[in-house]
């Protein structure tokens, strides 16, 4: 590979078996995922899979040529696919399952979505400040089904004025140089520079700043990156610690190299993943604990009305769920009305906070000429609890993610189900089934 030589000649002095790391490079990466747990466990997974896979760490190598953007198990939110040391740095943060947790530069959604399945009883603001990026973290996160999750499109200052110190945990997967992607990605090489590292340790301090302000007392800060650069690890990290008293967590992993020491920081409690010693492309992870006090605080305003306040509304939605769920009473129990779209909310304090959200929860459906219509969301968050469910198999999963008429003995709406868990939904009249599945996610 033709890699950068300010870059290879700063590696020559830091990595340990240098000709060995840019050997690491003609190697090709491989493809990994990780099972989505609120969705299926991994035993149960594994028990289905008919793939050539190997365990690696946290996730699974993928051996077989698939196009995972095609198969139903992408479809059903089963599985995520993320590159192999992207998925460490979450599996170090100490959570218990109620904490809060806000996931600063969140998409494509990957951490957050492990992050989301250590919680389930607590809440994950999953921020991302580029709107297009945004909207395919919501994507994705919808697809794995997750209810506890809001996803927002926020500048740092708006998240500080609304929250204060509030969360037990952030993440920060800081934009970065990108030097452990320059295997997977051409144009990490073309964009690196001296100049751009420098850059980019500048704004990741600034986004330290911001999750200082977001964290509790005793809370955790996850810190990670995708370089190798020092400056924009240990150097970072220190620096950072400088302003505030922190306490840096010892970290250590089998195939992981410890941080580098800087003068007065314990950096070297960091881990740094190589790509000639781990098999993924390239990480550094930091988790830092909060000694100092924090300021906790919810500054909202009520925009959003609870859906109990729209009688007709309230009484059609809950016709639909006594007809077609088998459990639907906690649902009632949080759901909130806007423009026609009914909503359950993972935090009612947060959806009515005025705060840009791309999602506040789920999106349970809307109404329409005096009937509700689900959404597909509904589905993928609850779709185990409609009454009415058809397990298909692989042929017909395939056709229905194509958007294809299925056969049904049922009536009405139905979830689609393939390997126990829900693919979407459709309506069945005269023994077809109508197909719901969103045109925008079909497969073509």
């Amino acid at each position: 590979m033709n890699l950068p030589q300010q870059f290879l000649d700063r590696m020559k002095n830091l990595v340990p078996d240098y000709d060995e790391f840019v050997k690491s490079y003609n190697n090709q990466s491989v493809k990994s995922f990780f099972i989505n747990n609120n969705k299926v466990e991994d035993d149960e997974f594994l028990s289905k899979c008919d793939w050539n896979i190997e365990k690696c760490a946290n996730g699974f190598v993928l051996n077989d040529d698939i196009k995972v953007g095609k198969i139903p198990e992408h479809h059903a939110g089963m599985i995520y696919m993320q590159e192999l040391s992207a998925m460490m740095p979450v599996t170090f943060l100490p959570l218990r399952d109620d904490d809060w947790v806000i996931d600063l530069c969140s998409a494509p959604g990957g951490k957050s979505i492990q992050v989301a399945n250590k919680i389930p009883n607590g809440l994950l603001v999953s921020n991302e400040i580029v709107k297009s990026r945004a909207s395919i973290l919501k994507s994705n996160i919808e697809r794995m089904g997750l209810s506890n999750v809001i996803v927002s499109n926020n500048e740092p200052k708006q998240l500080e004025k609304f929250f204060g110190g509030i969360f037990d945990a952030v993440v920060v997967d800081a934009p970065c140089s990108g030097e452990g992607m320059f295997r997977k990605d051409d144009n990490a090489i073309l964009n690196w520079s001296e100049e751009n590292v420098k850059a980019c340790a500048i704004r990741q301090l600034g986004i330290l700043e911001t999750a200082n302000k977001l964290l509790k007392q005793n809370g955790y800060l996850l810190y990670s990156t995708c370089t190798f650069s020092i400056d924009e690890d240990e150097q970072v990290v220190a620096e950072f610690c400088a302003r505030h008293n922190y306490e840096i967590i010892p970290l250590v992993y089998d195939g992981a190299l410890q941080g580098v020491k800087i003068e007065g920081f314990d950096t070297e409690r960091c881990l740094r993943f190589y790509p000639h010693k781990f098999n993924g492309e390239g990480q550094f992870v930091a988790l830092l604990k909060k000694i100092e006090p924090s300021t906790s605080f919810i500054d909202g305003k009520v925009y959003f009305k609870p859906l109990q306040k729209f009688p007709t509304e309230f009484k059609l939605f809950k016709t639909f769920c006594e007809q077609n769920l088998k459990e639907y009473e906690f649902i009632l129990n949080n759901v909130i009305y806007n423009n026609n779209i009914i909503y359950y909310i993972a935090n009612k304090q947060v959806a009515e906070s005025g705060l840009n959200l791309i999602n506040c929860g789920v999106v349970l459906g809307e109404i329409v000429k005096g009937r509700f219509e689900p959404n597909h969301n509904f589905i993928t968050c609850f779709g185990k609890l409609f009454d009415s469910r058809l397990d298909v198999n692989k042929e017909d999963a395939y056709r229905f993610v194509k958007g294809e008429t299925l056969l049904s003995d049922f009536s009405g709406y139905v979830v689609v189900e393939y390997k126990g868990v829900p693919l979407g939904f459709g309506k069945s009249v005269n023994g077809m089934l109508k197909n719901h599945y969103p045109k925008g996610l079909r497969n073509l």
